[in-house]
């Protein structure tokens, strides 16, 4: 596909990369002023160009990886097939038949769902394969399958295609898990000349992703036995919304300890003319069901992607707001007259801690809020121990939510805490981190990725502020493993319950991390979201980390990260194999 020409390009660029990768930022920055430099980076640095390639070698990495599976691999599990077809793609309907074929699985059965119009097409179609062909209507009398634990169902649309060892790798992965209700792998897109483009690298399951938007879409596996009955119905629309509103039923009416596993395999090739429709009425109603059972509203509704807005008693909650302050009046004063004056949620008290400021315009400053009802102000002597510092603050708390924030933060929406406070409330969920910008309208934090850089990153970092990121992923809600410690909320007696910051290891980078791993591990969701909005001026008032005995201290909490959170090897749940773990725009491992 990519000629000799297009292949040095590629090897030149990967080389470049690494080399500017070792150069100091200040460096290359002043290099990249001089012409011929730049005219270098113009003819190497082709984004569009490099991402096609490096999905070219993710294709490659894969089928080498997915060969040695399936030569080991057994046909333990049973698996039926209903197929979609409509009046847009009944002429595709061969190639996903052939697909079908080419997995040489003995335990398949496929049925054919087509509108009575279209049987004579299918019909015509079908050959003389082993293939069931039904109308919707009839599927309750026609699928006759085996309710057990070895039997999965799946849903495809015609033109859809499997790769050649799906059914393989899927029945000895299930079979690894355990039988899980459902499982779900990778997918990518199809289209002229058969060349695959737009893979669909998905996180493990992530309850509140999924509901505000379906990142799943396609190539889910159900265990028969356990999904409830009349899933049928959800056919009447999409294959994509069938999935969907079935993976509803399953997790949020199944029994509480339900596993939805997932596949970082990219397995299912949907046919661009498929091409992707906003939720129908049905998909909407089963949604809005299920939040007057759950206790959440569908807002701001929007094609495939929707905001959540959880029924929480907000308005009865107390907040704690605690910023470690020391001098930088300018940042404080900043800070705090947002949150008073711009905030709709007034239910609080600002408790700042003041360690060892020295300027006289800050104690006139202290001295001046603190006459504020709101405002309390606490001393913390000594050494600059983020830590230690807000823990000390949290004992003096009188909220029932602590709302950690940096005395350079900045707020821009109104209702920023009402969010997040609603989210902190419910029972299932741990820390609550919103979506920060630089001052100059860029992404400064949109969640925290364990494992990049070897520790841990801020996921889609300079990214355009209005941008919808990689799936979806700048615009909903969605469970990540940590977030930032310069605006998170939590309920008091969790961060007390697990000891709160760790003061020895961790007195400055990485504190937030940490604590929000021992939330996971306690069985929380940690939740990010993309409501809540402020302005981060991020570290200004902190010293830097790369001289002296900064960098030791600092080396030294990167040493800890790694030995108690295996951060440089383990892999991040909402963060795919698949992603680079040297970037945090979401690039493909194969990328550079």
């Amino acid at each position: 596909m990519f000629g000799n020409l297009s292949r040095i390009r590629f090897k030149l660029t990967v080389e470049l990369f690494k080399i500017a990768r070792r150069i100091p930022l200040g460096v290359v920055f002043k290099l990249r002023n001089y012409h011929l430099v730049q005219a270098l980076f113009r003819l190497l640095k082709d984004e569009a160009h490099r991402e096609r390639f490096s999905y070219l070698r993710l294709i490659d990495l894969q089928q080498k990886k997915i060969a040695k599976l399936s030569d080991r691999s057994s046909s333990a599990l049973s698996f039926t097939v209903l197929i979609k077809v409509g009046l847009g793609n009944v002429e595709l309907l061969t190639r996903t038949l052939d697909s079908l074929m080419k997995q040489r699985y003995s335990r398949l059965e496929i049925y054919v769902i087509a509108d009575p119009t279209l049987i004579h097409q299918v019909e015509s179609q079908r050959g003389d394969r082993d293939v069931t062909t039904c109308t919707l209507s009839e599927l309750d009398n026609v699928v006759q399958v085996n309710v057990s634990r070895e039997n999965y169902i799946f849903f495809m649309d015609s033109g859809d295609l499997l790769h050649e060892n799906t059914l393989r790798v899927i029945s000895d992965s299930c079979v690894e898990s355990n039988y899980p209700p459902a499982l779900y792998t990778d997918s990518d897109t199809y289209g002229e000349n058969d060349i695959r483009t737009e893979p669909r690298c998905k996180p493990k399951w992530s309850p509140d992703y999924f509901l505000e938007y379906n990142y799943i879409e396609k190539g889910v596996f159900f265990k028969l036995g356990s999904i409830p009955s009349g899933f049928e119905k959800y056919l009447e629309t999409s294959v994509s919304e069938a999935n969907y509103c079935t993976l509803l039923d399953l997790f949020f009416n199944g029994p509480n300890d339900v596993v939805i596993s997932s596949l970082a395999y990219i397995l299912y090739h949907e046919n661009r003319d498929n091409v992707r429709k906003p939720p129908s009425r049905l998909a909407i109603q089963r949604l809005t069901e299920l939040g007057q059972v759950c206790g959440f509203n569908i807002k701001n509704h929007k094609d495939n992607q929707r905001q959540i807005e959880w029924h929480a008693n907000v308005e009865n909650c107390f907040v704690s707001i605690i910023i470690p302050t020391k001098d930088r009046v300018d940042l404080l004063s900043q800070c705090i007259d947002s949150i008073l004056g711009k905030s709709t949620f007034q239910n609080i008290e600002i408790i700042v801690v003041d360690n060892d400021s020295v300027e006289s315009t800050t104690a006139s400053y202290l001295k001046e809020i603190s006459k504020n009802s709101k405002i309390r102000v606490i001393s913390y002597p000594g050494e600059f121990n983020f830590s230690a510092i807000n823990n000390h603050a949290v004992k003096a708390a009188k909220g029932q939510l602590i709302a950690f924030v940096n005395n350079d933060i900045e707020v821009i929406t109104p209702d920023w805490l009402n969010i997040l406070a609603s989210h902190a409330l419910r029972p299932e969920i741990g820390c609550v981190g919103a979506k920060l910008l630089y001052p100059d309208g860029s992404v400064q934090h949109g969640g925290v990725v364990i494992g990049i850089g070897g520790v841990a990153g801020h996921a889609h970092k300079r990214a355009p502020g209005d941008s919808k990121g990689y799936m979806n992923r700048l615009v909903t809600s969605q469970n990540y493993s940590a977030v930032t410690g310069a605006c998170l909320v939590v309920r008091k007696k969790i961060f007390e319950d697990l000891g709160g910051f760790d003061d020895e290891n961790l007195k400055v980078a990485f504190n937030d991390v940490d604590f929000c791993l021992k939330v996971r591990r306690a069985g929380y969701r940690n939740l990010w979201s993309p409501a809540a909005v402020l302005y981060h001026h991020e570290s200004v008032s902190r010293g830097d980390d790369r001289k002296g005995a900064a960098k030791r201290r600092f080396e030294s909490e990167i040493k800890h990260m790694k030995t108690v959170w295996n951060t440089d090897s383990e892999h991040d749940p909402a963060y795919n194999p698949n992603l680079a773990r040297y970037r945090e725009d979401f690039g493909l491992i194969t990328l550079d």
